[in-house]
């Protein structure tokens, strides 16, 4: 069931952010402030259509790996890697398992990038483009979200038993 739902989630998060980046490269002014110094005052700029073009590059280029990674997972033969565990017997649950823990965390990331470019359109609506928010937060809760996936499936793998059908 959860494969399927992070599936479409993985689905729509990459279309949704493939979409929102043409809208902001519509909107985005011909210099982007991606750094700012202290007192919010843009440091750093990209031009508009290299912030395109690399990012629709590190997008593409991260769901494919995902893609790549995700298909290898399930050529392994877990019997072998880890022979005493339940799941290991259960070759079909822990494909589901897998799967679906590569479609929760590539949904993720696209949801978070998704997230990171409005804050990024947001700044960059101003003339001034100055930095008035701090998202630090942003940051640490995406990291935290993530970790907690990443290590999410091995810990569950290694303690706990497969549910009986």
């Amino acid at each position: 069931m959860y494969t399927v739902i992070f599936n479409y989630w993985r689905r729509a998060a990459f279309l949704f952010l493939l979409g929102l980046l043409l809208f902001c490269y519509v909107g985005f002014p011909d210099s982007i402030a991606y750094q700012h110094n202290g007192v919010g005052r843009p440091i750093g700029f990209i031009d508009k259509q290299t912030f395109f073009y690399l990012s629709v590059g590190i997008i593409v280029g991260l769901n494919l790996l995902f893609g790549v990674v995700k298909s290898q997972f399930e050529k392994i033969d877990f019997q072998k890697l880890i022979p005493n565990n339940a799941w290991t017997s259960n070759q079909e649950q822990l494909k589901d398992l897998l799967s679906g823990w590569f479609n929760a965390i590539q949904a993720f990331i696209n949801t978070y990038l998704v997230f990171a470019l409005m804050g990024l359109k947001s700044i960059n609506l101003e003339v001034e483009q100055n930095l008035d928010r701090d998202y630090t937060w942003f940051l640490v809760i995406g990291a935290v979200v993530l970790i907690a996936l990443i290590f999410s499936v091995p810990l569950k793998i290694l303690f706990s038993n497969p549910p009986k059908n």
